[in-house]
């Protein structure tokens, strides 16, 4: 599949969002995902969750199971 579309049965219940990597830091993700077997995408969207569930203090989906999930309020955040 290609690298620009999400991977699974849930992608329907995603968002594209597009970031500009510094070269480094792509090169090392994609290492990271050849090592793994796991797509950038996914590598990506597991480093988002752990951040915002830290940020949030909750716990981070379990990667399997990843869904959409109810935040607290943000007044200003998109």
């Amino acid at each position: 599949m290609s690298e620009n579309h999400a991977e699974g049965p849930d992608r329907e219940n995603m968002v594209l969002r597009t970031v500009f990597l510094p070269p480094y830091m792509d090169q090392m993700l994609a290492a990271l995902a050849r090592k793994s077997g796991r797509s950038k995408g996914e590598i990506i969207r597991r480093a988002i969750d752990a951040h915002i569930s830290a940020e949030f203090n909750i716990m981070p989906e379990p990667a399997e199971t990843m869904r959409v999930r109810q935040l607290p309020a943000m007044a200003g955040v998109d």
